[in-house]
């Protein structure tokens, strides 16, 4: 069965409604450092990149402000969004879709923009991680993977963010 850019949403959204990193609201460790632009370096920084036709499942959400850019959407907010409405990619945060072109290999890592914000991503917060968030995170790229378009921009970001970890080590 096909299924529509909005059921594959809707499919990996549902799979992440109630799971995060932590078997709590990980934002309460940082008052959501993630969604907010006064944590970020540059405002122009701030945000998360929205899949593919992501900002119009969730684009009647007022606490959004949705940019165009040369590389696609990004979502902004104000920290306190309804967490329903949260796209994909933020769902996921502090961790990114790592997909290996070679063998189809889909794995979860740290997300190195996540570092400086992150108590989870630097481990300085020593806990536990979900691993019912791990298990639905995985399913839900592989949900998405199905369709053209968000495994183009999964694998995207996937290339950015092991492109980050390969300047960071040649620097040190």
């Amino acid at each position: 069965m096909k299924y529509t850019k909005y059921a594959l949403l809707r499919r990996a959204y549902t799979l992440l409604e109630n799971s995060t990193p932590l078997k709590y609201d990980c934002g309460k460790l940082c008052e959501g450092a993630c969604c907010r632009a006064d944590t970020i370096r540059a405002e122009s920084d701030a945000g998360m990149m929205l899949l593919p036709y992501e900002d119009v499942l969730i684009g009647g959400c007022e606490e959004f402000e949705i940019k165009d850019t040369s590389d696609g959407k990004i979502l902004t907010c104000s920290g306190t969004c309804e967490r329903i409405f949260r796209p994909f990619m933020c769902r996921i945060f502090p961790y990114y879709a790592r997909i290996d072109e070679e063998t189809g290999r889909i794995s979860l890592r740290v997300d190195p923009r996540a570092a400086n914000i992150c108590p989870i991503a630097t481990k300085k917060k020593r806990t536990r991680h979900s691993v019912y968030f791990h298990r639905n995170a995985l399913r839900a790229v592989r949900i998405l993977m199905h369709d053209e378009d968000f495994k183009k921009e999964l694998i995207k970001t996937s290339n950015f963010c092991d492109g980050l970890y390969e300047m960071y080590r040649t620097l040190i």
